[in-house]
């Protein structure tokens, strides 16, 4: 069963600079990350004061390349998670009006797999970059967050792609930081999806 170590945070933390995180990495023999406190440049660790913000922004990306209905509280209970550090992490690109841009990870260990430390894998909750700022840099400083987290927990980062609208041009994009190492195909199913046009 995945543990955690990370305290909850409070907004009272917040005003304190950056809180000093511990993130216990699974399986327990796996030990304790202390993470420092400077994140990538631009991006800082979502907070309880984001959750909001955050629900909505995935509420828009389940809009574009959702699959199926989705459960709103299960997805409130995730981003709270992440918010709280609870076993969870998102990290966030805050403008002057929104929060332009965030990705999160959670630690999975595939069905098959063995519980040993070197199984472990940090899985991408969500990737998701604001219409309103999709000709910034945001979405290189998402995956520079997200080869940092690797690094700080000491597991590899997986981050899926669903290829609605302009999939070749998302999928050379995606190339520029990581390799492919799998596909996924649909059989049967809805034929109105993926979404067509969304970019």
């Amino acid at each position: 069963m995945i543990q955690s170590k990370l305290p909850h945070w409070s907004d009272r933390d917040v005003s304190a600079s950056r809180p000093h995180w511990e993130v216990f990495v699974p399986p327990e023999n796996h030990g304790i990350v202390n993470l420092p406190h400077d994140f990538p440049m631009g991006v800082r660790p979502g907070m309880p004061h984001d959750i909001d913000e955050i629900f909505n922004l995935a509420i828009m990306a389940h809009k574009e390349t959702g699959i199926g209905d989705l459960d709103k509280s299960i997805i409130r209970k995730i981003v709270e998670k992440g918010c709280y550090g609870d076993n969870a992490i998102f990290g966030v690109i805050e403008g002057p009006e929104r929060i332009e841009a965030v990705i999160g990870f959670r630690p999975e260990l595939r069905w098959y797999m063995e519980n040993i430390p070197e199984n472990w894998h940090n899985q991408d909750i969500l990737t998701y970059v604001h219409p309103l700022h999709r000709k910034s840099t945001h979405i290189m400083k998402l995956f520079r967050f997200a080869k940092w987290w690797g690094q700080q927990t000491g597991l590899p980062v997986l981050i899926g792609l669903t290829l609605a609208g302009d999939s070749l041009r998302k999928k050379k994009l995606y190339a520029m930081f990581a390799r492919e190492i799998g596909v996924l195909y649909m059989l049967s199913g809805p034929k109105s999806f993926p979404p067509v046009g969304v970019t």
